[in-house]
């Protein structure tokens, strides 16, 4: 019979990491001021050390900080800001190679790619049941 390993009781009464480092009222506005950065600078491609310097923090702490402030990480917020731009310019009628370009993404086929993975549909996909629903709202009305 294998031999069950029994938990360790020290490690699962461990408080968790941010419960012993809550996030301090000063570190706010500098958390704040790099989520700014990170929202104004996305389509360039952020360097995490800028965001980090915006910050005031170095590049390690800006990371753990960032993510227990804001839940997500500085790269995910930057991803999502890509994605949501995206889709503004996709509804606007631009192409998607010229999307793909304006939101950071080295080439359309990287752009596709990341689309697909985070919205479940390929640009023109989605830009096109984006169009048939507001020609249909239009029309009930």
């Amino acid at each position: 019979m294998p031999r069950v390993k029994k938990p360790n009781p020290r490690v699962l009464n461990k408080p968790k990491r941010s419960d012993r480092n809550p996030i301090r009222p000063e570190e706010v506005p500098k958390l704040e001021a790099a989520m700014r950065f990170v929202r104004k600078n996305f389509a360039n491609g952020i360097d995490l050390q800028d965001a980090a310097d915006a910050a005031g923090l170095s590049r390690f702490h800006f990371l753990r900080r960032f993510k227990l402030h804001f839940g997500k990480t500085a790269k995910a917020v930057a991803a999502e800001c890509q994605i949501e731009a995206a889709k503004r310019l996709l509804l606007s009628g631009v192409r998607g190679d010229q999307v793909a370009k304006a939101c950071g993404y080295s080439h359309q086929p990287h752009f596709c790619s990341r689309f697909v993975k985070t919205v479940g549909m390929t640009p023109a996909a989605w830009a096109t049941a984006q169009w048939a629903a507001k020609r249909k709202s239009a029309g009930e009305q």
